[in-house]
């Protein structure tokens, strides 16, 4: 099944609530409660409504069972809010079924209750920032304008023989990684995917010559300095919100 980019006709999105992790602990001999949990988001829901509006029960159960279908194979795509938003579906959670008094078999409304493990809105678009090296130190500003911490795929392109590099964003507390290998010669890719935590030269698994952190972008303005040879550094993402 295709990424659902636009839903069957008579269906709608009734909403994508969110849950967050909250507890609460009682506190001794004083009013109130303290607050133990993380406050992170729980996985959310997605919420969709479909109605069946049939002349015969063939057409009925046709219908039906196209609907059912489809839900049921969202599981592993992209569920677009709109055509610049979307949500990945985990499977569907639940599925409610209610005739029309008077109608049965002709008229119904459907529930549909998709479940998403990873709670976030997801930008269709693909931001990047290029930044040309031609100093070192070289410090440059990297804009996240999505609402939470994003962890970019950063490729740098060696313009000199480049031993010894590194990259910090002293926005994030001077988060940082080195990457050490004399085989980052001229004209070699270095890319290093923070959301998947890998890091090859060319088509080289090299995360041995990597120590430190993957770097994120914080929502807002990020302060990154680079140090090393001369380089072309394309910093790549996807913008996500709560």
């Amino acid at each position: 099944m295709a990424d659902i980019l636009t839903l069957p006709a008579h269906c709608r999105i009734e909403g994508w609530p969110l849950k967050f992790r909250t507890k609460l602990e009682d506190r001794a001999f004083s009013h109130g409660a303290l607050s133990v949990g993380d406050n992170k988001a729980e996985s959310r829901s997605i919420e969709v409504s479909a109605y069946i509006a049939e002349t015969s029960d063939a057409a009925y159960w046709k219908t039906h069972n196209e609907m059912v279908a489809l839900f049921d194979g969202v599981a592993g795509h992209k569920f677009y809010l709109d055509g610049n938003h979307y949500l990945n579906a985990t499977c569907l959670e639940r599925f409610n079924h209610e005739f029309y008094q008077g109608f049965p078999l002709r008229k119904a409304r459907l529930g549909f209750t998709l479940r998403c493990a990873d709670p976030l809105i997801y930008a269709q678009a693909v931001s990047s920032q290029v930044v040309e090296i031609a100093t070192s130190p070289t410090t440059f500003t990297v804009i996240n304008s999505g609402g939470v911490e994003v962890f970019p795929t950063i490729t740098t392109v060696a313009s000199a023989d480049n031993a010894e590099m590194s990259l910090e964003n002293t926005t994030d507390d001077g988060r940082k990684f080195e990457y050490e290998d004399a085989n980052f010669v001229t004209g070699a890719t270095l890319t290093v995917n923070g959301e998947d935590g890998t890091v090859y030269l060319n088509t080289s698994n090299t995360l041995n010559f990597y120590s430190g952190a993957f770097l994120r972008l914080l929502p807002g303005s990020n302060s990154l300095v680079y140090t090393g040879g001369l380089a072309t550094i394309t910093l790549s993402w996807r913008n996500r919100w709560l």
